[in-house]
């Protein structure tokens, strides 16, 4: 997530996290229905595993690129539903043009969503101990 909206979360964190949240649900969600991106994970009748083919459960770039514009696109709900707080440098876009200049600024951006190699084999064998 970009610097400035980390730092208008400080001030509207319970809004802010709740959309993370959804956000990144929805695209779990989204993503992992289609068939076209889905690489690996449980099949749709969950009686066959479906393993991964290129590293990861689902496309990162895709992840991303979906996650980004459900985050912007939620963000402007609480901000017409006047939940969100502004303050300091925030001031500047609390009026609806400027609000939507400032996310429209973050929609061409890259975000990085952090995503592991799926686990292979167990990670932590238990260890024998004597009686």
């Amino acid at each position: 997530m970009p610097q400035e909206i980390s730092e208008l979360a400080y001030y509207n964190k319970s809004v802010m996290y709740d959309i993370l949240m959804k956000a990144a649900a929805q695209t779990l969600l989204v993503i992992g229905a289609d068939l076209k991106y889905l690489v690996g994970g449980l099949s749709l009748d969950g009686k066959q595993w479906i393993s991964c083919k290129s590293g990861f459960f689902l496309p990162v770039r895709v992840l991303s690129r979906l996650f980004r514009r459900l985050y912007l696109k939620m963000l402007s709900d609480p901000f017409k539903h006047d939940t969100l707080l502004f303050f300091g440098d925030f001031k500047s876009i609390e009026n609806e043009s400027q609000f939507t200049q400032w996310l429209n600024a973050f929609s061409n951006i890259k975000w990085v969503v952090y995503a592991n190699r799926p686990f292979s084999g167990q990670r932590n064998k238990p260890t024998e101990q004597s009686p």
